[in-house]
């Protein structure tokens, strides 16, 4: 009787413990769910309301409240974002940065993986020194090879009254071409689509 009566026991602990993993991997996976749920439901804007609030159109006119938030999301999103003075492509600067041989480059796009930072955090500082020069107090000593020839970009996207005409794009990043007006390039034979990394692109075309 002992026996039959400690195997009980035997049996339900194990039946109590399966029930209780089971319960942990239920809830590990609603709170997956939530999360990747959470997480598109930040990023809907650039998926979604431009068609909804432009009748189909994916380019919308906007203002200072809507481009500094995606230009903050840049140094930890996968985005590149260009800046145009004009529907004609002319690049406007938005910084100027000195190369090694002291000669001056312009640059009309914030693209962090072409700037060399050292982390997550140092990336941000540098978008906010773009975006608010020497009003972010110590940064200009940081980024010596930064200049802001035209002053800080949230000073020149609020100089134009008339707003920015913003567009969406992708291109995936090992492809040879990198046209930001094109929501897919032409691949390359020798790495298949499904291993590349797809890159988001906003281009700003001033009014």
């Amino acid at each position: 009787m002992e026996n039959a009566a400690e195997a009980l026991k035997m049996a339900a602990f194990v039946l109590i413990f399966a029930v209780t993993l089971a319960t942990a991997i239920v809830s590990f996976s609603n709170v997956r769910v939530t999360a990747q749920t959470i997480l598109d439901y930040t990023d809907r804007e650039y998926d979604y309301t431009y068609v909804d609030d432009q009748n189909g159109q994916t380019a919308r006119i906007v203002s200072a409240e809507t481009m500094v938030p995606a230009i903050m999301r840049a140094y930890k999103e996968n985005y590149k974002i260009f800046f145009y003075e004009n529907e004609a492509k002319t690049p406007m600067t938005i910084y100027e940065k000195t190369l090694s041989n002291s000669t001056k480059e312009s640059i009309n796009y914030i693209d962090l993986q072409k700037e060399t930072l050292e982390n997550d955090a140092q990336r941000q500082r540098f978008v906010e020194y773009i975006l608010y020069g020497t009003k972010q107090s110590g940064y200009e000593n940081e980024f010596t090879n930064i200049s802001l020839p035209d002053g800080p970009l949230y000073d020149i996207i609020n100089r134009n009254t008339n707003g920015f005409r913003e567009e969406l794009g992708e291109y995936y990043q090992e492809d040879l071409s990198e046209n930001p007006t094109e929501s897919e390039n032409t691949t390359t034979d020798n790495v298949p689509t499904s291993n590349k990394t797809k890159k988001r692109v906003i281009s700003y075309y001033k009014q």
